[in-house]
């Protein structure tokens, strides 16, 4: 009888076994916390904060010209005979419709360029996770944000960082022109 129950137990514990082996293996990846310390992602909030300048300062010659012109005519209403001050109203307006256009544009553009320099360096995170995954046998990776607990061994976002840090360390932000 005893011989009976160690063979059960013996046969228990090697399935128990088996099934750990066919257990995927999980790694968690703070997805959020790579691409916000990155340094690729350093470099382009640093690109585009320098275009955000120079279209600011765009803009500002712009709307400084415009008030000039608005004070101008201002000045000429009284002169002027009202059909010709509201030619001279309407072109104005037309003025500051482009230069809200133009804005409009500049904004686009950065957030297009944003948008694709950031598509870079996710799409390169994405490869390296997998690599890290194929090398240490991981058969499923979970970003942290969708885990409700894990243990910090699962935790490959370190690693993944300093991968991503060596292989990408600055994408080219292009700006390009957006159609109105």
């Amino acid at each position: 009888m005893k011989r009976l129950l160690s063979l059960a137990v013996i046969m228990l514990l090697a399935a128990f076994q088996a099934q750990a082996a066919d257990a995927p293996k999980i790694a968690i990846v703070d997805i959020q916390k790579i691409v916000s310390e990155s340094t690729a992602t350093k470099d382009i909030n640093k690109q585009l904060e320098k275009k955000k300048n120079e279209f600011q300062a765009q803009i500002n010659k712009q709307e400084e010209s415009l008030m000039k012109e608005d004070q101008a005519l201002g000045k000429q209403k009284a002169s002027l005979s009202a059909d010709a001050f509201e030619k001279k109203r309407k072109e104005f307006q037309e003025k500051v419709a482009g230069v809200q256009r133009d804005v409009q544009k500049k904004r686009a553009q950065l957030e297009n360029a944003y948008t694709q320099a950031l598509g870079t360096v996710q799409k390169t995170v994405v490869e390296i996770i997998k690599g890290i995954a194929e090398d240490k046998g991981f058969t499923i990776a979970i970003p942290a944000s969708q885990a409700l607990y894990f243990q910090s061994n699962m935790d490959i976002s370190s690693e993944v960082l300093a991968a991503l840090n060596s292989k990408l360390a600055t994408v080219n932000v292009e700006i390009k022109d957006v159609k109105n």
